[in-house]
């Protein structure tokens, strides 16, 4: 039997298609369909099933939770839970996008978690993580990183933030999880324990499908280098934001560079530093990143 697999007239999905969007099987979608309802297919005039794009999502969390080691009917229960919050949160307009980044802006300065994270929620809730990062996230930490060199009354803002959007990104569903699929490493040098480009990195590759071990701020390169050799990544992403911080591990780097591909990233990190260990470099931001770690010479 052979299933059409095109898109109709009004935007939604046949189910060989939503199949090979998700890189799941005809079988294996009626299958959670019917046990566990985590897609909500429409009817069209001929009585076909027809899936939205909030469909594909799902389907595409179940895959990663599944992946990650819960039981089928432990993922259901999660995507549905956030399926449900989202339909429940008002969505808002690109018009409202700048005035809802200032609100969450308010919260982090009155040390406002909740009203923060309500925010930043209802951002990602309604626009793509790619929109959200570069037009209110990354811009947001290099304001409160200037603010921060000229006072330190802001270190409680930049913490609360940083725990704040950590959480949110983590939490974002990611990309279908196929055989054969790219691996990265992801950490920060000794003494870097800002991570938060790093967190960003992780979430842009993880969304594009990339199977991605984030081993955080402040790590020991020996750390970082046994934890390659056993993953076997296709590249391992260095992100530094703090001046200096780099230098002192320049040696150790290189080594590493023989034996991994190694790209330096962040705002400590600039191609000349990356020269003198014979090491890549993206001067890209987080999201734009991912499109050059697979270019070889970069």
């Amino acid at each position: 039997m052979s299933y059409d697999s095109g898109v109709n007239a009004i935007g939604r999905l046949k189910i060989g298609e939503l199949a090979e969007r998700t890189g799941t099987s005809v079988a294996q979608l009626r299958k959670w369909q019917d046990r566990y309802a985590i897609v909500e297919p429409e009817r069209s005039a001929g009585n076909q099933r027809l899936y939205s794009e909030e469909d594909a999502r799902a389907v595409k969390a179940m895959c990663a939770l599944i992946e990650s080691g819960l039981a089928p009917a432990e993922a259901a229960r999660v995507v549905i839970a956030d399926r449900r919050r989202e339909q429940a949160m008002p969505e808002i307009s690109a018009l409202d996008l700048r005035s809802e980044s200032e609100r969450m802006r308010r919260s982090l300065m009155r040390l406002d978690g909740d009203g923060a994270a309500a925010s930043i929620e209802r951002m990602l809730a309604s626009f793509s993580f790619e929109v959200v990062v570069e037009e209110v996230l990354l811009p947001y930490l290099v304001d409160v990183g200037e603010r921060w060199t000229l006072s330190e009354d802001t270190i409680a803002e930049e913490h609360l933030a940083s725990q704040l959007m950590r959480g949110q990104l983590l939490g974002l569903p990611i990309g279908p999880q196929l055989p054969g699929r790219a691996r990265a490493l992801l950490a920060c040098p000794p003494g870097e324990q800002h991570d938060l480009a790093l967190v960003i990195h992780a979430v842009a590759l993880a969304q594009e499908g990339w199977e991605v071990t984030l081993l955080g701020a402040n790590t020991p390169i020996a750390t970082i280098s046994l934890a390659a050799d056993r993953r076997l990544p296709d590249c391992i992403v260095l992100a530094a934001t703090m001046p200096g911080v780099l230098e002192p591990v320049l040696g150790e780097l290189e080594m590493l560079g023989r034996t991994h591909r190694v790209v330096l990233a962040g705002a400590a990190a600039d191609a000349a530093l990356a020269r003198r260990a014979c090491l890549a470099f993206v001067d890209a931001n987080p999201v734009r990143a991912v499109d050059q770690l697979l270019v070889p010479g970069i």
